[in-house]
């Protein structure tokens, strides 16, 4: 293996994490050589004059194979946006791969895809490595040189990697700090939980507020602070547990960086930490989000912790820990969303939190019509359809001509009576999980208060349902009395053009928040914002898809 000053690097995807790494750049080739030892190309044509005037070596715009075949590089510093990484793999890295008789390694900084991609396409004879490296080398104004902080590293899972190998990456890394090592299938986890605890210092600036210090740094060693801090790193911990590490690996990672972070927190005013945190926060990626998430979920349930109303902050954080994973891994390629109750039970929870923000107990009153709106519309239909099938409007009637099915083991109904009347028991449903989920389990209280009574006098006027429990209320169960109704009339009939698709429900919900008053108006956008931070979720082309339909009729 060559000298480390004789080792040449080509860096596919120069941007800020490039820029970044330039310290480790640096001591590794040494300021002697580096301007001959190294090539970057940039996709930016806005930034790259800006680039060559700041940097030593030769920058390229969008040419990534004339660098490699100008310098054959020992080391590839890989790092364009994930989204493009796998077409950059199977083209030009193929390519270049192909006609050199050294395959040069590869550092790969989008942790998706995993080393087993680029050993698939390129050879398995190649070393690659995905590496989260410490963003933090400096605090208050002082280099740490790699005095706290790690980096983490990811082998593929069939790897025979020799030692020299290693201990080159562990040494172009060691300006940065340590490195800890963890599976392909942990990595986006453990990323993961590098955002959740990166953003430290935005729940503690908004807590400082909250509790009404004068200074952040104030905040922090205060008692409620200092639980504040346990929970929701005791969150964090059992998310990677559950996610498949080893309880010391778990706690040796979240007490590492919130070590980091909070040194980093108290050196800092609160103009430096959030500067920093908009400079991390790529668009698209998972850091932004991160944030978007803190906004629009865990902001509220911190402040509900911080003022001892109630503690949804385990479920909470790692429900958007879950989330922030799952949009790492799809970085690398589009999915196709499915459309689903919780989406539906979000929009509503979202509806009536942002209502209630504005406008308080005056709110009620209209959720309370809006929900009679959907129920009474969507009741009208079911009738509909069942005269037009030659039914009655009797109770039984009502319960064989549901518009929606759930998907196996999301729905647990029991019969307590099979009549007359029928007595049911819902111990578990879609909606209350996902508002349970997200913390919105008393926005959601509002549907379940009104909607199902709704939806029966819609049916049919003359009809009763008694409610005599509900789970939002924090009873054990969903209690229904079918008045009229025995179990044993209830009818199974064919679900063509009786079920309709989540994305009529949703839209028909949107359209009813939309007429509620103009508040509902104004408040969509913000909604649909949302849904497409939690979900990846675009409800304009639902709405759009239904926007001439008529929900009050078939």
């Amino acid at each position: 293996m060559k000298k480390y000053s004789e080792t040449k690097m080509v860096i596919i995807g120069f941007g800020f994490l490039m820029g970044y790494l330039f310290d480790c750049m640096k001591e590794f080739v040494s300021e002697e050589y580096i301007s001959t030892n190294i090539i970057a190309i940039t996709a930016d044509r806005e930034t790259i004059n800006e680039k060559r005037r700041k940097y030593p070596f030769k920058i390229l715009l969008d040419d990534n194979i004339s660098a490699l075949r100008e310098l054959k590089p020992d080391i590839i510093l890989f790092a364009p946006p994930p989204n493009v990484a796998k077409g950059i793999i199977e083209t030009e890295l193929l390519i270049y791969f192909n006609e050199c008789s050294i395959k040069p390694d590869i550092y790969a900084f989008p942790p998706s895809p995993g080393g087993e991609y680029y050993r698939d396409i390129l050879g398995d004879d190649v070393f690659v490595c995905n590496i989260l490296p410490n963003m933090v080398n400096e605090i208050g104004g002082m280099p740490l040189k790699g005095k706290e902080g790690y980096s983490t590293i990811t082998y593929p899972d069939r790897t025979q990697f020799d030692k020299m190998k290693k201990r080159r990456l562990r040494d172009f890394l060691k300006p940065l700090g340590g490195t800890i090592e963890v599976k392909t299938d942990e990595i986006m986890d453990v990323l993961a939980a590098y955002v959740m605890i990166d953003l430290w210092p935005h729940r503690i600036i908004n807590a400082a507020r909250l509790l009404e210090f004068k200074h952040h740094k104030d905040a922090i060693n205060s008692g409620r602070l200092e639980e504040y801090i346990y929970e929701v790193s005791a969150s964090v911990i059992d998310f990677l547990i559950d996610s498949g590490l080893n309880i010391e690996k778990a706690k040796r990672i979240v007490r590492e960086r919130n070590k980091l972070i909070f040194h980093l927190i108290i050196e800092s005013d609160e103009m430096e930490l959030t500067a920093d945190m908009n400079s991390h926060s790529t668009r698209g990626g998972v850091f932004e989000k991160g944030i978007r998430l803190h906004e629009i979920l865990i902001d509220g349930c911190s402040f509900d912790f911080l003022k001892r109303k109630v503690n949804s902050m385990p479920k909470v954080i790692k429900t958007c820990l879950r989330l922030i994973s799952a949009h790492g891994k799809n970085l690398a390629g589009k999915h196709k969303v499915k459309i689903h109750p919780g989406i539906h039970a979000m929009v509503f929870g979202l509806y009536v939190r942002k209502l209630k923000n504005m406008l308080g107990d005056e709110a009620d009153p209209i959720i309370e019509s809006m929900v009679n709106l959907y129920g009474n519309q969507r009741g009208a239909r079911m009738r509909q359809r069942a005269g037009l099938a030659g039914f009655d409007g009797s109770m039984e009637t009502y319960m064989s001509f549901g518009e929606w099915t759930s998907d196996e083991g999301t729905m647990d109904i029991r019969i307590a009576e099979k009549g007359i009347p029928a007595v049911t028991r819902v111990y578990k449903c879609p909606w209350h999980a996902e508002w349970e989920k997200f913390g919105f389990v008393s926005e959601g209280e509002y549907y379940c208060r009104f909607v199902d009574k709704a939806l029966v006098k819609g049916f049919n006027e003359l009809l009763e349902l008694g409610v005599n429990s509900i789970q939002t209320r924090g009873d054990e169960y969903c209690e229904f009395v079918w008045n009229g109704a025995n179990m044993d009339g209830i009818r199974k009939l064919e679900e063509v053009n009786r079920i309709m698709p989540w994305e009529y429900h949703i839209a028909h919900l949107i359209k009813c928040i939309e007429l509620s008053n103009e508040d509902g108006i104004e408040i969509l956008d913000s909604i649909f914002n949302d849904i497409k931070v939690i979900y990846d979720v675009d409800l304009s082309m639902i709405e759009e898809e239904y926007r001439d339909c008529d929900f009050s009729s078939v």
